[in-house]
C-alpha cells in the first residue's frame, strides 16, 4: 500500500493494521539491501520513517552546535553526528550523539542507550517528531538530557528526568543563556546566541 493509500485510508476512519518490525529485522534488510543507496531512513518505535532532507538553516545550526561542543568534551567521549543509535524498538540517527567511548568502540556496533550521555535534535520540518515519538522513545530508554534545537521558535530546550515515555522536566533557553552541560566531570558551554545567529 503507498504512502497515499495509507493516509486515504487513516482518514476516512477505516481500520489498517501496521505491522511493527524490530531492530534485528532492521538491520537484516539494511544487510541484505533493502533499500536503495541513496535512502535515508530511520527506525522510531519500529516503525521505518524516512528522513527529511535538510534546509541550509537546519545544517548551519548542526554544523554550529558541533563546532560549539566538539573541543570541550573531555577525553573518552566522543560527538557523532546524523550516526545511528542503537535502542530496544528503534535506531534513530539524532543530529548529534555525545557518547562514551572512542570511534574505535563502535567498529562492530553502533553506541547503544548505555553509551549515550546527550542526544540533540536540530527541529524545524522535524519538530513535531522530535517532541513526539523522538522524545517518548528516548525518554523510555532513559536518556538525559535530551535537548531540541527549535529553529522555529529560536529556543533550545533541555530535557531532564525521564519518566516512562516522557520528561519530568524541561528548561527554555534562548539567546543571551548559555547551556550548561556536565560530561564526566567537564563543564561544556552551549552559546544560544551563538547558535542562532543570522537564522
Amino acid at each position: 500500500m503507498s504512502s497515499l493509500s495509507v493516509n486515504a485510508a487513516l482518514d476516512s476512519g477505516t481500520p489498517i493494521k501496521l505491522r511493527r518490525i524490530t531492530v534485528d529485522e532492521y538491520h537484516r534488510m539494511i544487510r541484505d539491501g533493502y533499500f536503495a543507496d541513496k535512502e535515508r531512513f530511520e527506525l522510531i518505535d519500529g516503525l521505518i520513517l524516512e528522513k527529511i532532507s535538510k534546509n541550509p538553516p537546519h545544517e548551519t545550526a548542526r554544523q554550529r552546535a558541533r563546532k560549539q561542543i566538539e573541543h570541550q568534551l573531555p577525553d573518552g567521549v566522543t560527538l557523532r553526528s546524523e550516526a545511528p543509535v542503537t535502542l530496544s524498538l528503534s535506531e534513530p540517527e539524532p543530529d548529534l550523539s555525545i557518547v562514551r567511548g572512542c570511534d574505535e568502540a563502535f567498529i562492530t556496533r553502533h553506541p547503544n542507550a548505555s553509551d549515550v550521555i546527550c542526544l540533540i535534535e536540530v527541529s524545524d520540518s522535524t519538530l513535531e517528531l522530535d517532541r513526539g515519538m523522538k522524545l517518548a522513545d528516548y525518554a523510555r530508554e532513559g536518556i538525559a538530557p535530551y535537548i531540541i534545537v527549535n529553529l522555529k521558535e529560536r529556543c533550545v530546550i533541555r530535557f531532564d528526568q525521564p519518566n516512562k515515555d516522557s520528561y519530568a522536566v524541561s528548561k527554555r533557553f534562548v539567546s543571551g543563556d548559555l547551556l550548561e552541560l556536565n560530561i564526566d566531570g567537564t563543564t561544556v558551554r552551549f552559546d544560544i546566541a551563538a547558535l542562532f545567529a543570522g537564522l
